[in-house]
């Protein structure tokens, strides 16, 4: 009597499911049960979890997924079934191996398919969804890892920077505009950055710079507004020497060699580079 009202409770699942159970969707449904020689079966993958969270994880779910909707499963209606003969049904689909789900009547293994494509279809999906949110927040993490290290790289060069003679860290921070580094150069400013070129390689045994890092500045960097802020950088440190007293109070320049009165008191004496090239001494 128990075994009748069995058979009489399968069937009557089918007869709620006989729509969505055309032959073809039958002979689909007992091709996953199929496995070759030494693979898993269609079933078998289907329910496989993914256990790691990656790229490569994270693209067999998305072709596992994608298997289930051509496969109609998210098209699949199970609302004519109680919800406790659902998650039996579920259950007993997980529990069965490929070979037992083939070995039971047609009546009982293909709704019993069904309400498993039903119910994995769902599971994929979240699991897809879960694992794209913890990789989303991965890549974040990297990011703000990566762009953190590299504002303390660059914390460090400016400390590095603020270390150096005032000359230089002048220099280096003063851009010129659009115009000055792309129009025509004057005389001056030419002569200077080919005095910086000729010479990068000597430069770049006095100070902490490279040469490829001189040559950048001369190129970006140069400009006849620097050079003469630098010099006046230069003269005005020169001044402050106990030495510069010995050659004067700055009331002449002989930044060629002759000793030229100013009109009146002031600052000390200034110079600019002449056109030929090469520093200019201040007293």
């Amino acid at each position: 009597m128990i075994a009748t009202a069995r058979a009489n409770a399968h069937r009557h699942v089918e007869l709620l499911l006989a729509a969505q159970l055309a032959p073809e969707r039958r002979r689909q449904l007992d091709t996953l049960l199929d496995a070759a020689d030494g693979q898993t079966s269609g079933v078998a993958e289907l329910r496989r979890r993914g256990s790691r969270t990656g790229v490569k994880e994270l693209l067999g779910q998305v072709q596992t997924y994608g298997r289930l909707v051509a496969l109609g499963a998210s098209d699949i209606d199970i609302s004519a079934l109680a919800p406790a003969r659902r998650r039996a049904l579920e259950v007993l689909g997980r529990r069965m191996t490929a070979q037992q789900l083939r070995r039971l009547e047609p009546a009982r293994r293909h709704p019993l398919m069904l309400v498993l494509l039903h119910a994995l279809v769902i599971e994929r999906g979240d699991e897809l969804l879960d694992q794209f949110g913890k990789l989303l927040r991965l890549t974040d993490g990297r990011a703000r890892r990566r762009v953190d290290e590299q504002r303390r790289k660059t914390a460090r060069q400016r400390d590095e920077l603020s270390a150096r003679p005032p000359a230089l860290a002048d220099l280096a921070r003063m851009r010129c505009d659009r115009r000055a580094r792309h129009g025509p150069r004057s005389r001056r400013g030419r002569l200077g950055a080919a005095a910086c070129r000729g010479r990068g390689q000597a430069l770049a045994e006095c100070c902490t710079l490279s040469y490829r890092q001189l040559a950048w500045a001369t190129e970006w960097y140069l400009g006849d507004e620097q050079l003469q802020a630098a010099n006046d950088v230069l003269v005005d440190y020169l001044h402050q020497l106990q030495l510069a007293a010995h050659w004067g109070t700055g009331r002449f320049s002989s930044s060629d060699g002759q000793r030229s009165p100013r009109p009146a008191d002031g600052r000390p004496a200034r110079t600019r580079w002449p056109a030929s090239s090469g520093f200019a001494a201040a007293c």
